[in-house]
This record gives structure tokens, sequence and C-alpha cells, in this order.
């Protein structure tokens, strides 16, 4: 893979109600993995959030622009459950991934990585 250029992956993460919907935890996180894993944030983390009557939650979405493409935090707080997409056109160590988001989401929590696709830049790299 000497053309790989980058990669994206998707880390699950099993937590609290509270913790999956608290936005001051998830802005530090965002903040704290762009630095953990050398990349380069481009203005401050954005949410969106999204409330359900029918299911008495607020739901939400952060995404971190960066200079290397984009990390995106998508939760369904009603079942304790977020999802985390890390794409950049360069490398980076999905273990610091995980380490930051085990750090950040007190126990319980459980984070899970799906494999990676890597890619290599242009149509037929």
């Amino acid at each position: 893979m000497s053309n790989l250029r980058g990669k994206i992956q998707v880390f699950e993460i099993w937590a609290s109600k509270d913790q999956i919907s608290d936005e001051a935890l998830i802005k530090g996180m965002l903040r704290d993995l762009v630095r953990e894993i050398d990349m380069t944030p481009v203005d401050d983390v954005h949410i969106q959030k999204y409330p359900s009557q029918s299911l008495g939650v607020t739901a939400m979405v952060a995404i971190q622009h960066l200079m290397e493409s984009y990390i995106i935090y998508d939760n369904w707080p009603e079942i304790g459950y977020a999802n985390l997409v890390v794409n950049s056109c360069n490398p980076y160590d999905s273990s610091k991934v995980v380490a930051t988001l085990e750090r950040w989401f007190a126990d319980p929590v459980v984070v899970t990585q799906r494999e990676p696709v890597f890619y290599t830049g242009g149509r037929n790299g």
C-alpha cells in the first residue's frame, strides 16, 4: 500500500444516555481527538440538535471539519449509542482514537472499531 493517502473508519460507543448526550463532553472529546491524531481543525466543533418529543430525548450530530477532511459524531441517546466517523486524507493511528474515546467516556463504556477503508486518491489510484 505504498500509495496510501488516508482512511475512513467508524468507531462505535456504548455509554450512558447522559454521557452520549453531553454537549460539553462531545466538544471537548472532539477537540482532544484532533490533537491526539495530529490533525488541523477548521473552525470549532459544530453541533446540530434534533429533539424528539416521542422519545423524550435530544439527539445530536457534531462535526469537526479538518484541513485533512472531517470527524462526525452521531448519537442515539435513547439506547446509549453513538458512532464516530474519522475521515482523513492523511493516515492516523486508530488506537489513539479508541484511547481518546475511552478516556472521555467514563465507565462503563464500550468502544469498538470497524475495519478501516484505505484509499489512495484518484479514481484509478
